[in-house]
């Protein structure tokens, strides 16, 4: 009688939020392992250390990356891509960490194009008209999600401080039938 016998491999590491002096530990947060095609193949959630674990794993390339709900909620953001390649043989690889920041929240203008209460939402009337708006966008399309209403904004433009751009676009598409404002919008990234 013949038995396959298959090697496997561990990932293990901590998930660190970074602090002004020192790296503060993430706990709880969700991450994910993707193979090559992009296929998940694995989920775990770290400790209250940050710490967390991948077993039985066969060999290949891996990609590990974190939950976008838990970054959102926590207002994370990825510092760097993880990449692993487990070998043959089986081997356990530590240290394979996570440092995730802050993201920074920058006030600005943008011109907006309509608020939704959901996402499918925005993107389906974004499909019904975008083909009226993006020969004259200045700049790509884009949303965001507005925190203290829980909406999301389609904007056309975004301006740190210089309005008249933003106010001519507005016109453009006003003249199309379109609603479109200039607001003040905290912005993060």
């Amino acid at each position: 009688m013949d038995i396959a016998l298959n090697n496997s491999s561990e990932i293990e590491g901590t998930v660190y939020k970074q602090g002004a002096e020192t790296n503060d530990v993430a706990a709880y947060a969700t991450i994910k392992l993707f193979d090559e095609s992009g296929s998940k193949v694995a989920q775990t959630q770290a400790a209250y250390d940050g710490y967390y674990l991948f077993t039985d794993l066969r060999p290949g390339k891996y990609k590990a990356v974190i939950d976008g709900q838990f970054k959102n909620r926590k207002s994370l953001k990825n510092t760097q891509q993880i990449l692993v390649n487990l070998p043959a043989r089986g081997d356990v690889v530590a240290g394979v960490n996570f440092i995730l920041t802050e993201k920074q929240k920058t006030q600005g203008y943008i011109a907006n194009i309509g608020s939704f209460s959901s996402l499918s939402i925005l993107k389906t009337y974004y499909q019904l008209i975008k083909r009226n708006i993006l020969k004259d966008a200045q700049q790509a399309p884009f949303y965001v999600k507005d925190e203290e209403s829980a909406r999301y904004i389609l904007a056309l433009g975004y301006a740190k401080t210089e309005l008249s751009q933003l106010k001519s676009m507005c016109e453009t598409m006003q003249t199309k039938g379109l609603e479109c404002s200039v607001q003040e919008q905290k912005i993060s990234h």
